[in-house]
């Protein structure tokens, strides 16, 4: 995998089709300065729960510190039919449209990250195993849940370290 540049005052976001991990980095600091997960209202509409996160996203760029956004760039895997057929990939990419869009507005650069550039197939657990590695900080680790997980590994790949 090729190395990125290292840039300073990023965000990082893995979209879902309910939520969305978020991780705020520095160049002066190897680990996030912070993480967050968007989630809409348990038992809401899907479209409403992108609309809330929206809101969340947008809060969190519009003063204008973050000024490069990478985000997880939705793909078809092959063998996923079942996430096809339910409509997920439809709202995740969604979802990953409205982080561009937001962008977009407040003229921060947004740049998709493609799943297979960034690890490829791996799973969940060996993604988790070689973050803590990256990071050796266990008591950061334990403060990330669901997709922030991702946000913090697009975040080290985007400075060279995944």
């Amino acid at each position: 995998m090729a190395k990125r540049k290292v840039v300073s005052n990023f965000v990082t976001i893995d979209p879902s089709s309910r939520s969305m991990g978020v991780a705020i980095w520095n160049t002066e600091q190897p680990a996030p300065v912070g993480t967050a997960l968007f989630k809409g209202k348990h038992g809401e509409d899907w479209s409403e729960s992108m609309l809330q996160i929206g809101k969340d996203l947008n809060a969190l760029l519009k003063d204008g510190t973050y000024y490069k956004v990478f985000c997880e760039q939705p793909a078809y895997m092959a063998g996923s039919h079942q996430t096809a057929a339910s409509g997920a990939l439809v709202k995740l990419t969604h979802s990953a449209g409205v982080a561009a869009g937001i962008c977009i507005a407040h003229g921060i650069y947004f740049e998709y990250v493609p799943i297979n550039q960034w690890k490829g197939n791996l799973s969940k657990d060996v993604v988790n195993k070689r973050i803590r590695k990256i990071l050796a900080d266990e008591s950061l680790c334990e403060t990330f849940v669901d997709d922030e997980w991702d946000a913090v590994g697009i975040g080290l790949f985007v400075k060279g370290l995944f």
